[in-house]
């Protein structure tokens, strides 16, 4: 229950635990208190309060093994988009551009152009500085380190004859951040360029990265 309160449960917990405490109360008189004085023999009195101490034990077990059924299952944290899903989600959305052609405005208009294919080392770039921008909260194509996109796909091993590089902060799918780039002459013209033949995609948090390459 939210308010803290435990919800009191019917069956063997509870009727054992009353069965229990009965029998500590018959034994001990109050339960919590030196038991009385016992008659009879020694032996008698040893054995009285050997049960006695078993019947507390197991009541105490009882009691503890009760609280932990009542404790609350903590909620299953939220499961977390795979990479592969926003990835392949951005990719049909720019190869469907890419395949209609798109007027850029002060960039020009494009024609259709050849569908490009998710490159692993691209992404890695773009992921890195994605993450970069998100964690240390800045918005720049040029990494804290001072890195500009060409160095950061140098990092990652992609041999580049071409590269290029979108990015986008505040969006919270791939379709929203691709229609905004699709708004703006630069990021359009990058999107739509034919030369390309490959692209890596980053995301955290809202921050989105675009990598753009043709290899030598």
């Amino acid at each position: 229950m939210s308010t803290g309160q435990r919800e009191q449960r019917e069956g063997p917990c509870n009727d054992n635990f009353y069965a229990l405490r009965t029998l500590r109360f018959r034994f001990t008189g109050d339960g919590y208190g030196p038991s009385p004085r016992l008659p009879g023999s020694r032996e008698r009195r040893t054995k009285v309060r050997n049960i006695q101490a078993r019947t507390l034990f197991l009541t105490l077990v009882l009691l503890a093994a009760c609280d932990a059924i009542d404790l609350p299952t903590p909620p299953a944290p939220a499961p977390s988009t795979p990479p592969t899903v926003f990835a392949t989600e951005l990719l049909g959305l720019v190869n469907e551009a890419r395949a209609r052609g798109h007027d850029c405005n002060t960039e020009g208009v494009f024609g259709a152009a050849g569908a490009v294919t998710l490159e692993s080392l691209l992404t890695t770039a773009a992921q890195a500085h994605a993450e970069d921008m998100n964690k240390n909260d800045y918005f720049s194509h040029t990494g804290q380190d001072g890195s500009g996109i060409g160095e950061r796909v140098d990092r990652t091993g992609y041999a580049w004859r071409l590269v290029g590089e979108n990015i986008g902060s505040g969006y919270t799918d791939a379709a929203a951040v691709t229609a905004d780039w699709l708004k703006s002459d630069g990021h359009c013209a990058n999107l739509m360029k034919p030369d390309y033949l490959h692209m890596g995609v980053g995301k955290s948090g809202e921050v989105w990265v675009q990598v753009f390459g043709r290899p030598k």
